[in-house]
């Protein structure tokens, strides 16, 4: 069975602009790194989201460049020779200047968890977007690509890595562009899930 349809995208993308504009920016894909660790190695993280901790906190060594020989994208490998991260955990790839930023998730033997990011998107904002599919992936099991349950994570990640003030600038945004962020049936997840998935 396959994800639910992708029916919020465009609204989430027109939502997440009172925030992203004015987003902190990170001055390179090295620092977008260190928030990235910072975030994936706290406690409250690992709490909310056990599941996606495991698999993409970076472990083995210091972080760095390294060919990307691990994984095969359709026609994108030969795009991203190279990749930043450490032996095990998030990679971070650069994407062209407009656009090309997505979330990678692990398939089959190639088990490198990649972020791409295009250096305009090298902000808090755009960054915890990303993060937040990893989380539906890893944590909630296959939801909809913007759907509620991604809001719902990115409203809980922009409060707690952001500000609450970006928090409620994104929730107001949302309500006015009619995307659902409300998690419906929320104790199925309970039921499967070890984490506290943001539901407090």
């Amino acid at each position: 069975m396959g994800r639910p349809k992708d029916s919020q995208r465009q609204k989430v993308y027109d939502a997440e602009r009172v925030i992203s504009a004015d987003a902190e920016r990170l001055d390179s894909l090295e620092e977008v790194f260190k928030f990235y660790t910072r975030i994936l190695s706290s406690k409250r993280f690992a709490t909310q989201f056990p599941h996606t901790a495991d698999r993409l906190l970076p472990d083995g060594g210091k972080a760095k460049y390294r060919e990307n020989t691990r994984e095969w994208y359709e026609d994108y490998a030969w795009r991203h020779h190279k990749v930043y991260g450490r032996d095990e955990g998030l990679w971070l790839s650069y994407g062209r200047e407009r656009g090309g930023s997505y979330w990678k998730k692990s398939q089959g033997w190639a088990i490198c968890n990649r972020i791409q990011l295009s250096k305009n998107h090298f902000n808090k904002a755009i960054a915890i977007h990303e993060l937040c599919h990893a989380i539906v992936d890893y944590d909630f099991g296959r939801g909809a690509a913007h759907g509620q349950e991604f809001c719902h994570a990115y409203l809980y990640m922009v409060k707690k890595w952001m500000s609450e003030d970006a928090h409620d600038k994104l929730a107001a945004s949302f309500r006015k562009h009619g995307v659902n962020y409300r998690l419906i049936g929320a104790a199925k997840y309970l039921e499967r899930r070890t984490g506290g998935l943001a539901l407090t």
